[in-house]
C-alpha cells in the first residue's frame, strides 16, 4: 500500500486531526506548533509529520521531514505515528525496507489498540511477513480489529472461518462476518455472502438474498458477481426473468476478461436475446474467449468460420478452430473434424494443423 493510502486511512480513523486537517494542509506550518512538537508532545509531532507529508513543494524534503516526526511522536508512543513508521519500514517507503523493524512498531501501535495497526500485524502473520507464519495469531489480531468495525478485518476473519484457517471451521461464523463487512461495503465480503445465500451454506437458502448482495458487489465491479447476477437475471432466480439485464451484467463481466461471459454475449448477439442481433458482435465476442482458450467458444467459432456467418467463408480458419476445440477434449469438435477433413485439401488440413499447434502453444502460456 502506498504511503499516502496509509496516511488516508488514518486520517479516516484520527478524528482528532482531520476535522481541522484538510483546511490546513497547504498551510505554513506556525511557530507555535513547531516549538510544542519540539518539546516532546507526542500528538503535536504527530500533526506536525502529517503537515510535511501533505505540504506542498519538496515531496522528497518534505517526507523525510514526516518520517523524522514521526518516528519522534512514535518513540513518545504515538499510536497512529507507530502505525505509520511501521508502514513506511514494512514497504520501504521513504526508509530502507525493513519488514522486521516494520513488525515491532505495527505490534507498538496495534497494543494500544490502533485498529490499522492491528490488521496489518495479522496479514503479516498470515503471510510470514517479518514473523513467522501462524494462523492462529493472525486471526486473534484480525478479530482485535474487526470488533472495532474495521471492514478488511472483519473480511478476513470471515474467509478464516469459511477455510478454517487459524480457528475452527464455521460457516454460521463465516456468514456472521461477512455481513458485517458487507454492510460497510466491503466488496468480496458482499460476492461471497451472496454466495452463501445462493448456495444455503451458513444461512437458509434465499436466491432473492443472493442476487441482493451479488448486485451489491456487482455495481462496485465484482467480475463473479456481475456474472452471477447476470445468471440470476436469465434464469428467473431471486429477480424477475430478464434477458435485457442478463446480458447487460454478462456484458460487464465479459468487458472485465470473463471467458463464459464472453461465451454467453457472443451468443446473446447471435440469437438476438436481451440485445439487438449481430453476427458480427457474436464473432467478436466468440473470438476474444476462444484465443484465451474458452473450448465452447473454439467449437462455435469454427461452425461460425465453415458456415461464413458473419465472417467471410474460410475452411482454413474454421478446421484450425475445431481442431482447437478437440484438443481441448470437445467432443463435438472432434465428430466434426472426422466429417470435415474429408473434405478439405491436403494442403488445407497441413496449414490448419500448423496453425492450431502454434495458436495452442500460445493460449498454453
Amino acid at each position: 500500500m502506498k504511503f499516502e493510502k496509509m496516511l488516508f486511512e488514518l486520517l479516516l480513523i484520527s478524528c482528532t486531526v482531520l476535522p481541522v486537517f484538510i483546511s490546513q494542509t497547504s498551510a505554513q506550518i506556525s511557530k507555535e506548533e513547531r516549538l510544542e512538537a519540539e518539546q516532546g508532545n507526542a500528538e503535536a509531532q504527530h500533526k506536525l509529520g502529517i503537515k510535511y507529508r501533505f505540504a506542498e513543494g519538496d515531496d522528497v524534503g518534505n517526507g523525510i521531514e514526516a518520517l523524522k516526526w514521526f518516528r519522534k511522536a512514535a518513540e513518545g508512543g504515538h499510536a497512529g505515528s507507530q502505525y505509520l513508521l511501521a508502514a513506511a519500514y514494512h514497504g520501504g517507503d521513504g526508509l530502507p525496507k525493513d519488514t522486521k523493524e516494520g513488525i515491532k512498531w505495527y505490534r507498538l501501535s496495534a497494543d494500544q489498540g490502533f485498529v490499522l495497526a492491528q490488521y496489518r500485524l495479522g496479514k503479516a502473520y498470515a503471510k510470514g511477513e517479518g514473523v513467522p507464519k501462524n494462523d492462529t495469531e493472525a486471526v486473534k489480531w484480525y478479530l482485535k480489529a474487526a470488533e472495532q468495525e474495521y471492514m478488511d478485518a472483519q473480511y478476513a476473519l470471515g474467509k478464516s472461518y469459511a477455510l478454517g484457517v487459524g480457528l475452527p471451521k464455521s460457516d454460521t461464523e463465516a456468514v456472521k462476518w461477512y455481513l458485517k463487512a458487507a454492510e460497510q461495503g466491503h466488496v468480496n465480503a458482499q460476492y461471497w455472502l451472496g454466495t452463501k445465500y445462493n448456495k444455503g451454506v451458513g444461512v437458509p437458502q434465499s436466491n432473492s438474498e443472493a442476487a441482493k448482495w451479488y448486485l451489491k458487489a456487482a455495481e462496485q465491479g465484482h467480475l463473479d458477481a456481475q456474472y452471477f447476477l447476470g445468471r440470476a437475471y436469465e434464469k428467473g432466480e431471486g429477480v424477475p426473468k430478464s434477458d435485457t439485464e442478463a446480458v447487460k451484467w454478462y456484458l460487464k463481466a465479459a468487458e472485465q476478461g470473463d471467458l463464459d461471459a464472453q461465451f454467453l454475449v457472443a451468443g446473446a448477439y447471435a440469437n438476438g436475446e436481451g440485445l439487438a442481433k449481430s453476427a458480427t458482435e457474436s464473432v467478436k465476442w466468440y473470438l476474444k474467449a476462444a484465443e484465451l482458450g474458452h473450448t465452447d467458444s473454439q467449437y462455435i467459432l469454427g461452425l461460425v468460420y465453415l458456415d461464413g456467418d458473419g465472417v467471410p467463408k474460410s475452411e482454413l480458419e474454421g478446421y484450425t478452430w475445431l481442431l482447437l476445440a478437440a484438443a481441448s477434449g470437445d467432443k463435438e469438435a472432434r465428430d466434426e473434424i472426422k466429417i470435415v477433413e474429408s473434405k478439405l485439401s491436403s494442403e488445407v488440413r497441413s496449414e490448419g494443423q500448423r496453425k492450431a499447434a502454434i495458436l495452442f502453444e500460445k493460449i498454453k502460456k
